[in-house]
């Protein structure tokens, strides 16, 4: 049997790189926030994307977008840091740059056509997911939250154009300091023996630290200046503080919140021992720069005007 050559295009497998999303200016070499920011912009967001339907329409088959394709790319514009788990059926579908994830993290292998695409079945999903967040990637889980009976009971109740696809939404996001190993999730780690600490070995579960700085200047909160205060502030070591953290300890696997607030000094000294203390999986600041231990080692956080985290 012979095919006409755009068949053959079709029916191959495409390798990494050469995929429908690689040749999209909006996704790679012009790309945007949902508030057309570009990288660099000091309101630039990383987590939105801005979508060109015009060149997504113009360089898809056919001239035109499905209905589905396009429900993925309004999710995505929303969770644009996030690998989606599109919900079809019986599989969790992945999608362009997050096939990418799937093949070169999960060990996946493209299906066929110009389109990354990749995916797994619903029994699967904890497995899965367990491996994307020890990878470091943010998972959202789009689940279908409508039944075809309930679309074509909405095509009779919707005036002029009728709805075409079952309604789809971000039902969790799971990132490594928010993971709740609840039944879909893969908790096999919890059946074997745990580490020194008692922690269950291969999994990321310490506590997500959220934290906030304000710098001192000279003793007084540059944005809350106390005009009788004669001494410069000190921590309850003695050494005089530079600056001043606000922090949120939150074990998602527990339901445990912790608030703090305290001065530290120009080593950081408080904040290292937190860190050191609470060996936490994921850490979110709006920090220009801190100096953490994590695992013995030491990293240097440096984050923007936006949320930043870094995994452990």
């Amino acid at each position: 049997m012979t095919f006409p050559h755009n068949q053959l295009l079709i029916l191959s497998v495409n390798q990494a790189g050469s995929h429908f999303h690689n040749h999209l200016k909006f996704f790679t070499t012009e790309r945007r926030d949902i508030h057309l920011n570009p990288p660099g912009h000091p309101n630039y967001s990383p987590f939105t994307l801005h979508v060109d339907y015009g060149e997504l329409e113009k360089k898809s088959e056919n001239g035109k977008l499905s209905p589905a394709q396009r429900q993925w790319w309004e999710l995505k514009a929303q969770y644009a840091d996030t690998v989606l788990l599109f919900k079809t059926g019986k599989f969790y579908e992945m999608f362009h740059d997050d096939a990418d994830v799937g093949v070169s993290v999960l060990g996946f292998v493209y299906m066929k056509g110009t389109s990354a695409h990749a995916g797994f079945p619903e029994s699967a999903y904890g497995v899965m997911v367990s491996r994307l967040v020890d990878a470091g990637y943010k998972v959202a889980r789009v689940e279908q939250t409508e039944t075809p009976d309930a679309l074509k009971e909405r095509k009779k109740r919707t005036v002029g154009k009728k709805p075409q696809v079952v309604c789809r939404e971000v039902c969790g996001i799971v990132t490594k300091g928010t993971r709740t190993f609840c039944y879909l999730d893969d908790d096999s780690c919890f059946n074997t023996n745990g580490d020194r600490n008692g922690r269950c070995r291969g999994a990321s579960t310490g506590p997500l630290v959220v934290i906030k700085e304000i710098l001192l200047n000279d003793g007084n909160n540059i944005l809350d200046m106390d005009v009788d205060r004669k001494t410069p502030v000190e921590d309850d070591g003695g050494a005089k503080a530079v600056c001043e953290y606000g922090i949120t300890v939150v074990d998602a696997i527990t339901g445990t919140v912790t608030l703090g607030q305290f001065a530290d000094d120009v080593l950081r000294s408080r904040m290292c021992t937190l860190i050191a203390s609470y060996e936490p999986s994921e850490v979110s600041s709006l920090l220009k720069m801190i100096v953490i231990p994590m695992a013995f080692n030491v990293f240097f956080l440096i984050t923007t005007q936006s949320n930043s985290s870094i995994n452990a």
